[in-house]
């Protein structure tokens, strides 16, 4: 595809039109759907005008209105691989949070166990480390080969605290970052190109009004190695963010020698490359970055590592570390860390750091993966041999225990046909509600299954059951 296409906020052009599907009647099974949903979910249809009282949306944070549906239900109980409603519809979670629950909903382990002792007899957080904090940087400089650590309050911390170690180290203050690219929630990285030639601007400027996105973020596309050399041969970029591969619109794969082109520019032009495994942890223990041979400056992750808990991680080279070590040692009474916006109040409590130290011993290990590896093979199999058998232009690809469905049939290295291969406009939607009706829940936002070491094998030929049901009801067979 070439750059002229890539037209991001045209809604219909990353409508993809399947033949032999009509979108109008989708909608039709869509809004369908809805109605059932509404049927099966009295109870939090009346506690959401309850909670519309002092809730805006009726829920405590934006994240959770983000469904897609009439109204969000609300969650009575969660246990492994299980989540009910306030209803008593039961589900069985193949969302897991977005990956922070991909180890399971508070099972009985050494890590809950682990974490509950810590609550009612070590503290929940103190002024000076613990122990705990010493064994994590050492676990985590054996899982990422990165042998310095921070660690934070969430995966979107610890892309602000990078972003600001980088400027330190750097004394630049740009940064470039990817298309459809996602790192949380700090302002520099909520920013995109909607078409080629447009200004980089903020996703959602009403937020940010009157301040210049392009004066800190530069964008380019994923795989367009001059795109990204044209972007740092100013000299004025301080770090370039990428996740090993784009995750957040569908699945962009990363074309041959991409990330060592990302290196060998980054070293040319002084700019510090960071990879974020937020959502590629799902892969392995030590994530794409081990299994891939990485070798970035700055390493952030969050939301499973630790648990579940509330926890994001930087790592550093030992070039990074030692030139802002010096800075943090010049002897400036301003560089204390709340004054320096590195480290507030409540990072690396005690509760989190323990549940950070009990997760990487015992959920990082290649035991637990090769569980959540043999309940995706089987999903994966049997979601293959259903397209297989409909002759459906569909695809499904994965990453360890991470699966992205496709309503396209090629493989996406390029970020708008992944994003189009979600089915937005009818596909996606009916997959997805289909089944959260049938007690079968995925993330809303895109075609992504994940697996944990509590799924079943019924578990599993459950979505496959489904996806046979979706497909033959999409082509109206």
């Amino acid at each position: 595809m070439s750059t002229s296409d890539r037209n991001y906020d045209d809604f219909a052009s990353v409508i993809p039109v399947i033949e032999g599907i009509d979108n109008g009647r989708v909608l039709g099974l869509v809004a369908a759907e809805f109605e059932r949903y509404k049927e099966r979910t009295p109870k939090s249809a009346a506690l959401l005008e309850r909670a519309r009282k002092h809730l805006i949306n009726g829920v405590p944070t934006t994240w959770h209105s983000d469904w897609g549906l009439p109204y969000s239900f609300y969650v009575d109980r969660a246990k492994d691989a299980t989540l009910w409603d306030i209803d008593g519809n039961e589900y069985i979670d193949f969302n897991l949070a977005d990956t922070p629950a991909i180890f399971g909903h508070s099972p009985d382990n050494e890590v809950t166990r682990g974490i509950a002792d810590q609550l009612l007899n070590g503290g929940l957080t103190t002024m000076a480390p613990t122990e705990d904090a010493v064994v994590v940087s050492e676990l985590l400089a054996e899982h990422y080969a990165l042998p310095y650590w921070y660690i934070t309050l969430s995966a979107s911390d610890s892309a602000r605290n990078a972003i600001n170690i980088a400027r330190s180290v750097t004394g630049r203050s740009k940064i470039l970052m990817f298309n459809l690219g996602y790192h949380g929630t700090c302002d520099e990285t909520l920013c995109w190109r909607p078409r080629p030639g447009h200004d980089v601007v903020h996703r959602w400027s009403h937020l940010r009004p009157g301040i210049d996105a392009g004066a800190y973020t530069s964008v380019a596309e994923f795989n367009d190695l001059d795109q990204v050399e044209a972007a740092l041969r100013n000299e004025d970029v301080a770090i370039l963010m990428s996740e090993p591969h784009l995750t957040d619109g569908g699945f962009t794969y990363p074309i041959e020698g991409w990330h060592e082109g990302l290196r060998e520019l980054c070293d040319r032009y002084g700019t510090l490359l960071l990879i974020d495994e937020t959502h590629t942890q799902t892969a392995g223990p030590g994530g794409l970055t081990r299994e891939w041979g990485l070798e970035p400056d700055l390493f952030m992750s969050g939301k499973c590592i630790a648990a579940g808990m509330p926890v994001g991680v930087i790592g550093m080279s030992e070039d990074v570390a030692k030139r802002y070590g010096a800075l943090l040692n010049e002897g400036d009474p301003s560089a204390m860390g709340g004054c320096m916006g590195q480290g507030t109040t409540n990072s690396a409590n005690a509760i989190c750091v323990k549940a950070l130290r009990l997760s990487l011993e015992h959920n990082f290990t290649d035991a637990t993966y090769a569980k959540m590896n043999a309940n995706m093979n089987s999903i994966e199999r049997g979601m293959n041999e259903v397209i297989e058998k409909h002759g459906a232009g569909f695809r499904t690809d994965r990453f360890g225990a991470r699966m992205n469905i496709s309503f396209l049939p090629e493989r996406a290295y390029d970020a708008k046909y992944a994003l189009q291969g979600i089915g937005f406009g009818g596909l996606h939607e009916y997959w997805t509600y289909y089944c959260l009706n049938r007690g079968v829940l995925f993330i809303p936002f895109f075609n992504m299954i994940i697996t944990s070491p509590y799924h079943t094998p019924d578990n599993c030929e459950r979505v496959v059951q489904l996806w046979d049901e979706v497909i033959a009801n999409l082509f109206d067979r």
